[in-house]
This record gives structure tokens, sequence and C-alpha cells, in this order.
């Protein structure tokens, strides 16, 4: 798991809603309440009504009690190049177009909420580390370090096969080139 070097909320610790899941699940069916769960247990109740949704939820208040709260997303729609449109949210604080809202006390967008990706918030090595493990799972492996590095896959040429197993030696060495530094600055303090 990667170890983060900033203390800004990420996407992936709030819930969220995804226009293009919503669209996907059926959920914007006109008039229609659907409910929506995350796997935390939390709940939402959403109603398509063709120019927004409109979003029922509770929220803790700052008294520490729990509050109805019932937000109206409004839907943009954008051209798209060969004919057609496609539909976004509107971020009910800056008005920008966006796929995804997070949910913090209410529906906003990543930008509002300064959220970053977990990738983002990864110190060097790490993003390292992680490529490595990718690469080896790509192969067929199981993304351990400690493992073999992983056989050539039937369907894949040589010469693919031969640069993946570089890059994967070349950012293991380098993870454990700047590592070892980290350590070595630390023993000297």
């Amino acid at each position: 798991m990667p170890y983060p070097r900033s203390h800004r909320l990420r996407c992936e610790d709030l819930n969220r809603i995804d226009f293009a899941r919503l669209q996907r699940e059926g959920f914007l069916t006109l008039g229609v309440r659907h409910r929506l769960t995350w796997p935390n247990g939390s709940t939402i109740s959403l109603t398509f009504e063709g120019h927004c949704i409109t979003l029922a939820y509770r929220t803790r208040e700052s008294d520490g009690g729990w509050g109805d709260v019932s937000q109206h997303i409004w839907i943009a729609s954008t051209p798209t190049n060969f004919g057609g449109t496609r539909q976004w949210f509107e971020c009910p604080r800056c008005r920008r177009t966006c796929r995804i809202l997070f949910a913090a006390h209410r529906f906003q967008c990543r930008t509002c909420l300064d959220l970053a990706y977990t990738s983002q918030t990864e110190t060097r090595q790490w993003r390292l580390l992680g490529r490595a493990q990718r690469i080896r799972r790509r192969l067929g492996g199981t993304g351990s370090l400690y493992d073999s590095f992983p056989r050539k896959p039937r369907t894949m040429h040589w010469r693919t096969y031969r640069a993946l197993e570089a890059r994967c030696v070349q950012a293991e060495t380098l993870a454990f080139t700047a590592i070892s530094a980290g350590l070595a600055g630390r023993a000297q303090r």
C-alpha cells in the first residue's frame, strides 16, 4: 500500500456519485426514485428529473447530530465531435462540469474539495515500486518483488517482454536506491 506524504483528503476516501455509472446502471429514469448504497453502508436516494438530479441523504451536522439534506445537482450537456451530446454533473459550488461528485457534507467536485488522488500523494520510491509491481502483474506474476521475474506470456512478443523487463528492473533499481538513500540519511541523524 502506498505511503502518503500529504495530509490532503484523497478521492478514494470519500463516497462519490459517478454520472457514467448512473447512466450505465439505469439510475437515470425520469421521475423514478432510486437508492444507492456505498460499501461503507451509507445510502442515498436520488431522483432524476430531466434537467437535474435530486439527492436526499443524511449527514452529520456541526453540533454532532444528524440532519436531512436535499440537494439539487444540475445536469449540463456538451456536444461530441461526431454528433450527439454528452451529459455531465454541474458542480453546485463552482458550476464546472464534471463526471464525478464527492460527498463531504454536500456533494461537490474534486477541485472544490481540494482532493488528491492516491498517486499524487505517493513519494517517488513508492510510485516506482508500484510501477514495477504493475509490470509484474501484467506479465502474469503476483506483483511481489520477492518472487522471481515472471516468464514471458505465450502471446507476447519478445521485444515487448524485454522492454517491460528493462522498465521493471529500472524502476526497482531506482526505488531501492531512493529507499536506501533515505535510510542512510536517517541513520546519520
